[in-house]
């Protein structure tokens, strides 16, 4: 099972000391990769109701805390929450001491660091809250999408984006691309429309196109790691490149000249 989002014992030692850890070695910034991948749910909905977590709320907003957290049994907290129509303050409460324990590791860091900087994946809705408290307003914290893999450029990214302006995060939405689904073509359109209606784009598995580079090596194509078979790395190479000059200029321009978001 998922460890609960403030097992702090936790979250300090696979993410707080290594963070501050690389940060004195001299790095730039760390990703924090939340999706749970083998565990009991891909993705985190919350609000989590365990011993600690259900303990604390009851102790600093109800009358006879304690109490209460003996008579409510562990499978009908989430109803006793429902049923007294506190279910959302319980989350953002939640959510709050979620951001505040990030905040720490942030400012840990960047006492070091002050230019250290975090990015969260694989998107927004993976422990979100986390970003709130990894970025600022003059740092923000990079918002590592993964939406986009095999779809690529939508209405949802843009959507999403929104998301993060609506509700406050100090976060930067990027585009990923994953090379293993994306022609060069498909690479350099979503990589264009990323960077002029999201905050930008990124590559995954990015050494896909600084190893094995010919289009003929059967070592460039493993599955997830490689690229659309029967391209080079030079394909995506000047894709890219091509783009980012197409981007220079279109910046300078009159949006009016801007491709259509799809």
């Amino acid at each position: 099972q998922s460890c609960c989002p403030l097992d702090e014992q936790c979250i300090e030692r696979h993410i707080g000391r290594w963070a501050a850890a690389i940060a004195r070695g001299g790095a730039d910034g760390m990703l924090i990769d939340t999706e749970m991948y083998e565990s009991d749910e891909t993705g985190y909905s919350g609000p989590c109701v365990c011993d600690d977590c259900f303990y604390v709320y009851l102790k600093e907003f109800a009358n006879g805390g304690r109490v209460l957290y003996d008579q409510i049994q562990p499978q009908r907290r989430g109803l006793w929450l429902n049923a007294n129509e506190v279910s959302e303050p319980y989350g953002l409460y939640q959510n709050n001491r979620i951001a505040a324990l990030y905040d720490e590791i942030r400012q840990r860091c960047q006492a070091i660091n002050p230019a250290f900087i975090f990015a969260h994946a694989p998107g927004t809705r993976h422990l979100a809250i986390i970003m709130r408290g990894l970025g600022t307003s003059s740092l923000p914290c990079l918002a590592f999408s993964e939406y986009e893999y095999s779809l690529g450029f939508g209405k949802r990214s843009y959507s999403e984006m929104e998301r993060i302006r609506q509700e406050g995060i100090p976060a930067l939405y990027l585009v990923g691309q994953y090379v293993v689904t994306q022609t060069p073509e498909l690479v350099r359109d979503n990589g264009l429309l990323g960077s002029l209606y999201c905050d930008g784009w990124w590559l995954y598995y990015a050494e896909a196109v600084l190893t094995h580079p010919d289009a003929d090596d059967p070592q460039a194509f493993v599955h997830s790691f490689g690229r659309v078979k029967g391209t080079s790395a030079r394909d995506y190479l000047d894709a890219i490149t091509g783009m980012h000059h197409r981007l220079d200029k279109l910046l300078e321009g009159p949006t009016e000249d801007w491709p259509k978001r799809k």
